[in-house]
């Protein structure tokens, strides 16, 4: 998905453009002193520091925040019902 952003001024200059990749993992380990399933730790490079897990509650409240489009959940729910019927597999 494509985010372009136009001056606010003139709508024809883009002041930025970049790439939204929809990428669908299943991610989790087990910690096997507590015998329950957790997120693995997420190391970004200098391009992405602050990138994070992020819950269905954490994107809905980042839209309610308008930090985050609507369209991420209809992505998100798009991608679990495809997984569900056993067209995305995980390894």
């Amino acid at each position: 998905t494509d985010s372009i952003h136009y001056n606010e001024e003139s709508k024809k200059e883009v002041t930025f453009h970049y790439m939204i990749a929809h990428v669908f993992a299943e991610a989790y380990m087990t910690d096997s002193l507590q015998q329950q399933q957790t997120l693995p730790k997420l190391v970004a490079d200098d391009d992405a520091l602050d990138a994070t897990w992020w819950s269905v509650q954490d994107i809905q409240k980042g839209i309610e925040e308008k930090k985050v489009t609507k369209s991420v959940l209809r992505v998100i729910d798009r991608a679990e019902l495809l997984y569900k019927a056993g067209f995305l597999k995980t390894t």
